[in-house]
């Protein structure tokens, strides 16, 4: 299964707790995604490929793109439902609890 790319205007966000941090959520067609991870549009291959991998390994991925307001971001999220229990792969352990790694890029 491939990663799902939507335009930020199909999504209603929100922000929710979750494992002791407040994180930002999104509803999409009925569904709840996590962010895992934002980067900013010029690097958005290495967001690819994080996302073509957990979708591989059965996550539910969605993509979003937003250039509105001068942000230039991509956005990778999951699904609160997954398929099956994703997080016992390492590698999707490792992306799923780091929280939003690209954020600290996108400062520098």
């Amino acid at each position: 299964m491939l990663p799902r790319s939507i335009h930020n205007k199909q999504l209603q966000r929100f922000k929710f707790w979750y494992e002791q941090s407040l994180q930002d959520g999104m509803r999409y067609q009925h569904q709840f995604f996590r962010c895992l991870q934002i980067a900013d549009y010029r690097q958005r291959s290495s967001l690819y490929r994080t996302a073509h991998r957990l979708a591989q390994q059965g996550a539910d991925i969605l993509i979003t793109c937003d250039t509105d307001h001068g942000q230039n971001t991509c956005s990778l999220w999951v699904n609160l439902r997954p398929r099956h229990q994703v997080l016992s792969n390492p590698e999707a352990d490792t992306v799923l609890r780091a929280g939003h790694p690209a954020k600290d890029s996108l400062a520098s």
